[in-house]
């Protein structure tokens, strides 16, 4: 009698555990796909949208136990020798600053930071920006279309092209209720692919 409930608490652990890995793989894979699309894509006018469209239909949200609450797009500072981006002192890259309505960093400037929502999953999910400009929104009728950092003024000239963080914010319920839910992230830094007929 004894025996049986610790038999299948260690069960579901295992299920729970091994559900979690796959989890977290699979919002990996799908922030590879989205920071591979966006290097790829640089200044096109739709890059964002894209690369989240196509996150989307890559396993974004695999299973029911994922909820992904937002995806960020960040504009890193570069460093001084343009090889690569600044870093904090533990280690987390240094957002660009001064991007209108972008959301505000701890020195009080609005950060250069694309913050996404999605309506929907899989391939028919649609991707709404939050902090979009709104005087764009106003002219365009189209808020998911106007982000603080649009692609359009992204860097994309060779050695110094933009580099960039896509930040995905998820939250994972346990399967069997006795882990909760835990809150993570998943980050790829990047550098923008250079592209031939960019003028510096």
């Amino acid at each position: 009698m004894i025996v049986a409930p610790v038999f299948f608490f260690a069960i579901f652990a295992m299920m729970d555990g091994g559900l979690l890995l796959y989890s977290i793989n699979a919002v990996d894979q799908s922030a590879t796909i989205g920071s591979n699309s966006i290097a790829g894509l640089g200044e096109a006018s739709n890059a964002d949208l894209t690369a989240l469209q196509r996150m989307a239909a890559g396993g974004l949200e695999t299973t029911a136990l994922i909820h992904v609450s937002q995806v960020d797009v960040e504009e890193l500072v570069t460093n001084s020798t343009h090889d690569g981006f600044s870093t904090h002192s533990d280690g987390t890259p240094v957002v660009q600053t001064g991007c209108a309505n972008g959301p505000t960093g701890v020195d009080g400037i609005d950060e250069c930071v694309d913050e996404y929502t999605f309506s929907g999953s899989g391939p028919s999910a649609s991707v709404v920006v939050v902090n979009a400009w709104a005087s764009c929104a106003s002219s365009t009728n189209d808020p998911s279309r106007c982000p603080p950092w649009p692609p359009s003024v992204r860097d994309v000239i060779n050695g110094q092209s933009s580099f960039v963080a896509i930040v995905v914010t998820y939250s994972y319920h346990f399967f069997t209720d006795i882990g909760g839910t835990f809150n993570l992230t998943a980050t790829k830094t990047f550098r923008l692919e250079p592209e031939t007929n960019a003028s510096p």
